[in-house]
């Protein structure tokens, strides 16, 4: 699907994991003015894109790294000041090298629960429990705070 202007906003996000001793690590970036509040790697579907062109976009310029299969995992609207479909793919298989790019945020591994407790946690908890993917510990995200006041 496109993004036109004339249809609800669209936002693709990126889940890249990988096994560690002990669990899954989920590479995860932060906000530009915020470098304690992390989500996955994503961002709004420009006009004339489709969802995998935003993915690629999006993956390269936040994290540096390129891949040639995205998998669609997930589609839902996402909570916020604005609602956007916003559609999940899962990476497996990636090049380049992991890194903070020019004028983005810090880019790193970390445990989901780190995403849980981030800006998007209501919509990252339902992504890994549809994924299974365990939380290392207990943690949950304030359901009294707005999404995007709620930070780490």
């Amino acid at each position: 699907m496109t993004c036109d202007q004339d249809e609800h906003p669209r936002a693709v996000c990126i889940l890249i994991t990988r096994s560690v001793p002990g669990g899954i690590e989920v590479l995860g970036v932060s906000r530009r003015d915020d470098e304690t509040a992390f989500g996955l790697p994503g961002g709004k579907v420009e006009p004339g894109e489709d969802d995998v062109m935003a993915a690629k976009r999006e993956l390269r310029k936040e994290t540096g790294l390129d891949a040639m299969i995205f998998e669609p995992i997930m589609s839902r609207p996402s909570e916020g000041p604005q609602t956007f479909i916003t559609t999940t793919f899962r990476v497996k298989h990636f090049y380049g090298v992991v890194g903070r790019r020019k004028g983005e945020g810090l880019v790193k591994w970390m445990t989901p629960d780190v995403l849980i407790s981030g800006p998007f946690g209501r919509y990252n908890d339902t992504l890994f429990k549809k994924m299974g993917i365990p939380l290392t510990q207990s943690c949950a995200y304030d359901v009294t705070l707005p999404l995007d006041a709620q930070k780490p």
